[in-house]
């Protein structure tokens, strides 16, 4: 990541002002490469609580299955409908640095 954003900053060829980058990880680590990766910070627990949820969604959705002698209690995947999709937005913030201005 460090070599492709000073890359994209001496770069003969590009425009850096046509290019920008992203994290999604809020690592301190992006204030130290130039120019600083702009990164969006979330909190790991909450990501985990939504991630649980949607599991056990899918889960509970599911079913029990066929509980033939050979199939040990797993659901007939045609018989299975998947939930409907569901949009789930946790606590967010942006750190600004200097790989996203403009």
């Amino acid at each position: 990541m460090r070599r492709a954003l000073s890359s994209s900053s001496s770069a003969v060829h590009a425009d850096t002002a046509d290019v920008m980058v992203i994290g999604f990880d809020g690592v301190e680590s992006g204030a130290l490469t130039t120019p600083g990766l702009t990164s969006v910070e979330t909190s790991a627990a909450d990501m985990a609580a939504a991630c649980l949820d949607l599991l056990m969604g899918r889960i509970d959705a599911g079913g029990t299955g066929g509980g033939g002698a050979g199939d040990a209690g797993r659901a007939d995947p045609s018989a299975m409908s998947a939930p409907a999709p569901r949009t789930v937005t946790v606590a967010h913030r942006v750190l600004e640095r200097g790989s996203a201005e403009r």
